[in-house]
């Protein structure tokens, strides 16, 4: 979870003097750093401010909490993912959950001249019976403002009577219509079966 850099320093803890090697951590999300703590490596042991950890885990969805004494985690069956997400294309797949059970994959995005293709899997792995499949049809993308709007949704992905039942999961292409010459990035805007928002960020560059 977390990489470093180290650079040489010397750190003082308490009334006695110890030499520690100070330096920076990564804490990433999803393949995207969200946090730089500073950290101290000592004895072989790398130490990290524990309040770094604590807001990782919070943007991961788990309810976390510190009484000087004890630190508690708890999550529910499904753990959300945070909205505003940039995820590089390199970096796909990425998997976005909602509270509902939402669990949209995203496995790979082609932008041509012609067109925005994301191919996805939808799964729900929450107890709604009744979840849309048509859920992306409402979905749009916007290139540095410029809205994209909904062409077709591949007929893979609509369950039964137009639900994806708890457990399914179905995989296709979404398609939008195509980015303006030169975008770097797009931002999808979708909803999850409950009809809630959600934003996730595509950087086309990494």
């Amino acid at each position: 979870m977390a990489g470093s850099m180290l650079t040489g320093t010397v750190a003082f803890a308490g009334t006695a003097a110890v030499q520690a090697i100070a330096g920076k951590s990564e804490i990433t999300l999803n393949g995207q750093t969200i946090s730089s703590p500073p950290k101290l490596v000592y004895g072989g042991t790398t130490y990290v401010q524990l309040y770094s950890i604590e807001q990782a885990l919070k943007k991961s969805g788990f309810n976390v909490g510190w009484d000087g004494t004890t630190f508690s985690m708890t999550s529910s069956n499904s753990v959300a993912s945070p909205d505003g997400t940039v995820i590089g294309v390199s970096k796909l797949p990425y998997t976005f959950t909602a509270a509902d059970g939402t669990k949209i994959t995203f496995n790979s995005i082609n932008a041509s001249a012609q067109s925005t293709v994301i191919n996805m899997t939808i799964a729900n792995t929450g107890a709604n019976a009744n979840a849309d499949s048509a859920i992306m049809s409402a979905a749009t993308i916007s290139d540095n403002g410029s809205q994209v709007p909904f062409v077709s949704q591949d007929d893979s992905l609509y369950g039964s009577s137009g639900n994806i039942e708890p457990g399914q999961s179905l995989t296709g292409n979404v398609v939008f219509g195509p980015l303006k010459t030169g975008a770097t990035q797009f931002t999808l805007y979708f909803m999850d079966f409950s009809f809630n928002n959600h934003t996730i960020t595509f950087n086309l560059n990494s």
